[in-house]
């Protein structure tokens, strides 16, 4: 088994369009990476039903609780696919707030490579020493990667 650990990128402190700049890149390395998406569900009504209707056919399942970094309740965990990808492309960073669906986390092989909690502006990345060189050095001078704290594991 490949030993990864859990780095925060804390954008709480940038300003939208960074925020938007950083969430676009770790967002192509996420989807380029991933075969499944969960997300926590804020709530449900009208919007929640649309949503719904449209991701109908990548739905996984819906739980009271799912293995994720952060869990806030039920969670919907959908297969990567293009309806899912259109879906999360639509949205900028910003609009994940309030939004049905937050807190996405992306999914390799029932591991959480990326994770996010959009109401503090954090994105937490799992990565081998190496992928963290890798992905700092195609995104120069653009993270400030730290180790978690436990409060995340």
């Amino acid at each position: 088994m490949v030993n990864k650990s859990l780095y925060l990128e804390d954008m709480s402190n940038d300003d939208l369009h960074l925020k938007q700049y950083k969430w676009s890149r770790i967002l192509m390395y996420a989807l380029d990476n991933s075969n499944e998406i969960l997300f926590n569900i804020l709530f449900e009504g009208k919007e929640f039903t649309d949503i719904i209707n449209y991701l109908r056919e990548s739905i996984l399942g819906i739980y009271n609780i799912a293995p994720k970094i952060y869990n806030s309740g039920k969670v919907i965990r959908l297969a990567l696919n293009e309806d899912t990808k259109r879906f999360i492309l639509d949205k900028k960073w910003a609009e994940w707030k309030g939004f049905p669906l937050e807190d996405v986390s992306f999914i390799k092989d029932d591991i959480e490579l990326v994770a996010t909690i959009t109401h503090e502006d954090y994105i937490l990345i799992n990565l081998t020493d190496e992928e963290k060189i890798i992905f700092e050095d195609n995104n120069p001078n653009l993270f400030c990667l730290i180790e978690a704290s436990d409060k995340f594991l």
